[in-house]
């Protein structure tokens, strides 16, 4: 009996079993955190003023198949793209000494390690301005401008109705305070809506605009 045992215990160590890794997303903004991730997408919530104040936020944990793993050999980590940002935040380079160096990007790649949990933890890095179109017209020419910028940069060409777009913007300081225009156009118009005068974004604030209100 014990032969039998010993010999199917073996059988089961050459077979392997599968391994698997976890990713944890934490989105520590106060807005949504979008991440594409084994070719889905997902959305995240905002933390809640109460949840950012401790350090945490809504999370979502995603697993992840690594492999057969063997008594003495077999993969022990697997690569993946991963594609993620938010309504204010954005990943950012860091030199050797873990110092940022004001280079953003939205797509990387992470390892994710058999029997561990990679935890992503997303703090705020830029304001933000959101346009939603609920309104009854499509819109054009969205664009922005602030007092570092010579014109008006285009956020979106088209924003059909029912859709919204977002972007990063830089956040003032103290030391660097930025006051913002937007203008868009409804189509068929010829002239534009104008919100001027947008002062104080800081880190993690947006301003957001409800184009049905100017209709």
């Amino acid at each position: 009996m014990k032969k039998i045992i010993f010999l199917l215990l073996i059988i089961f160590l050459l077979l392997g079993c599968t391994s698997k890794g976890e990713i944890k997303f934490v989105n520590r903004t106060g807005h949504l955190l979008y991440f594409t991730i084994l070719e889905s997408d997902y959305i995240l919530l905002g933390a809640t003023d109460a949840q950012i104040i401790q350090e945490t936020g809504p999370t979502r944990t995603i697993d992840v198949k690594i492999g057969k793993k063997f008594l003495f050999f077999g993969p022990g980590e697997k690569t993946l793209n991963l594609h993620l940002e938010g309504e204010t935040f954005m990943m950012q380079e860091a030199d050797d000494y873990g110092i940022p160096t004001g280079i953003y990007f939205t797509d990387t790649e992470i390892n994710v390690k058999a029997g561990e949990t990679l935890n992503i933890f997303t703090d705020p890095t830029h304001a933000s301005v959101k346009l939603i179109n609920d309104s009854d017209k499509n819109i054009i020419e969205f664009r922005y401008t602030n007092n570092d910028i010579d014109d008006f940069s285009v956020l979106e060409n088209t924003l059909a109705i029912g859709d919204s777009v977002y972007t990063q913007l830089e956040a003032s300081t103290v030391l660097n305070p930025l006051t913002y225009d937007f203008k868009f156009k409804f189509e068929g118009e010829n002239d534009y809506v104008e919100i001027l005068g947008i002062t104080e974004l800081f880190v993690d604030e947006q301003v957001k605009i409800n184009a049905g209100y100017y209709r």
